[in-house]
């Protein structure tokens, strides 16, 4: 796997190249807004090099980019979002948040209408990863509180 872009906002990254409509879909689902009215800035990596790629894959420390977000004093990426084939299959499309600060390395699916609560509270550090992870539904989905 090539390292991931340098880039300024939170990483979504595709995986699974099988189907551009859901892909389109989905980026949509990442551009709304949270109750608050705020729309979250990331950064779509949709580039073919990365089909296929696994979790393993990205955890492979020297592959993610260090950032320096403009509102904080973060310098690495503590969190990332993965469409992968089951987010393309699944009749929900259910998303992987990936943690990349805590071992061993936490995650959960999520449905495209959680995103805008699940990012807006990790990155101000409002919620953990733990607080979504106890949250799912028995098939590991987080569907909302």
């Amino acid at each position: 796997m090539k390292p991931l872009p340098e880039v300024d906002d939170t990483i979504v990254l595709r995986t699974d190249f099988s189907d551009d409509d859901a892909w389109e879909t989905l980026k949509k689902a990442f551009l709304v807004s949270d109750e608050f009215d705020n729309v979250f800035d990331v950064d779509f990596i949709d580039d073919v090099e990365y089909d296929g790629v696994t979790i393993d894959d990205i955890l492979e420390t020297e592959k993610v980019p260090d950032i320096d977000f403009e509102d904080t004093d973060d310098d690495y990426f503590t969190y990332i979002f993965i469409v992968d084939k089951l987010t393309i299959e699944h009749p929900e499309h259910p998303i992987i948040c990936l943690d990349l600060f805590e071992e061993p390395y936490q995650r959960f699916r999520f449905i495209p209408s959680q995103f805008a609560g699940i990012e807006g509270n990790l990155s101000i550090a409002n919620m953990d990863f733990e607080d979504f992870i106890t949250h799912v539904d028995e098939d590991g989905i987080f569907r909302g509180f």
